[in-house]
C-alpha cells in the first residue's frame, strides 16, 4: 500500500492530531502486519476516521464487525426483553451492502452498485478505446540521398 519504508503509524497520528486528510486502502487489516508490526498496525487502523468494508469480508473480519456493531435489545410480542447482535458474523459475511464506520458516529449500511449495472458508468465501459496517433514518427526517419 505505501511503497516506501516510513514510520506511517506515527504519520498517521500526525495526522490526525492536525486535522490533516490522509486515505490508506488495505484490502485486509492483517496485511498490514505483514508489512509494518503488529503495534504500529494497530495505531494506523485506530488512526483512521472512515473504514469502510466491502462485501466478502473473512471470518475474523465478520466476528470483529460483530463486536464493532455491538447489541441491541428486541421485545418480542409478549414483551419479552432480550439482547441480540444487531448483525451477526453470518449475516455480515451474505451481506451485498458496504458497511461504513466513520468515528464514534453510528455505523451505516451503503448499497454498493457495480460499474457495469450503473447507468452512467456502463456506458462509459462500453466506449471504444482511445488510440493513440502518432503524427510526428521519428521511427523510419526520410532519407536524404547524397550524390
Amino acid at each position: 500500500f505505501i511503497s516506501l519504508k516510513f514510520d506511517a503509524g506515527m504519520v498517521f497520528s500526525q495526522c490526525r492530531r492536525f486535522n490533516f486528510g490522509c486515505m490508506a486502502i488495505v484490502q485486509h487489516p492483517k496485511m498490514l502486519e505483514l508489512r509494518y508490526s503488529k503495534a504500529e498496525s494497530h495505531t494506523i487502523l485506530n488512526n483512521a476516521y472512515c473504514k469502510r468494508f466491502l462485501r466478502g469480508q473473512s471470518a475474523d473480519t465478520c466476528q470483529e464487525l460483530q463486536e464493532i456493531l455491538g447489541k441491541t435489545v428486541i421485545t418480542d410480542e409478549r414483551g419479552n426483553e432480550k439482547r441480540k447482535y444487531l448483525m451477526e458474523a453470518s449475516e455480515i459475511r451474505m451481506c451485498k451492502d458496504a458497511i461504513i464506520i466513520l468515528g464514534s458516529e453510528l455505523p451505516c449500511r451503503e448499497k454498493m452498485t457495480p460499474f457495469y449495472e450503473h447507468y452512467v458508468y456502463s456506458r462509459r465501459a462500453k466506449l471504444p478505446p482511445y488510440e493513440i496517433v502518432i503524427k510526428n514518427s521519428f521511427q523510419d526517419p526520410p532519407l536524404i540521398p547524397i550524390e
